[in-house]
């Protein structure tokens, strides 16, 4: 308790609502790119402009405190998802207007024409990606092996870092 004030309960209340609603808003972005919608990339412009429109109106009112950054992150985050929300709203009801239900189960054929694809470049990559590591020590030696999962490992990490491949 020395190290931080009785306001951290506050905070985290505040705060625990961005783990709802960032979700919420990812999976309304999934949907958004899988319809080949642009509007999936503007979500989180929508919420930065947000955010920045929020800390400077708590800025201008009085002061910008930890409450208030995390007040505009919330806010930025709610309004993100009630972009992302109304946005998929129409283009759920403009893709899927005139659609009526099937008789019988389509899955089944579906499945059958297109999984195997699924299934073996699943298989392949799992294969593969087991196979590096042998291959590696199979032709040098077990540091060869340590040297590549660590340069591939901090790959991954700057990857996930920069948000290179969009």
């Amino acid at each position: 308790a020395a190290y931080y004030s009785a306001d951290i309960g506050t905070f985290i209340k505040i705060a625990s609502a961005l783990v709802g609603l960032g979700a919420a808003t990812t999976a309304l972005e999934l949907f958004l790119s899988a319809t080949l919608s642009l509007s999936g990339f503007a979500v989180r412009a929508v919420e930065e402009i947000a955010k920045l429109g929020l800390l400077w109106a708590f800025l201008r009112a009085g002061g910008l405190g930890i409450r208030e950054v995390l007040l505009a992150a919330v806010g930025a985050a709610a309004a993100a998802f009630f972009f992302a929300g109304v946005v998929a709203f129409r283009r759920y009801h403009l893709l899927f207007r005139g659609v009526a239900a099937a008789e019988g189960s389509s899955l089944r054929r579906i499945v059958a024409s297109y999984g195997g694809w699924v299934y073996s470049r699943y298989a392949f990559s799992k294969a593969y990606k087991g196979l590096t590591a042998w291959l590696i020590k199979f032709y040098l030696n077990t540091e060869a092996v340590a040297l590549w999962a660590i340069a591939f490992n901090l790959t991954s990490l700057i990857e996930s870092v920069f948000p290179v491949g969009m």
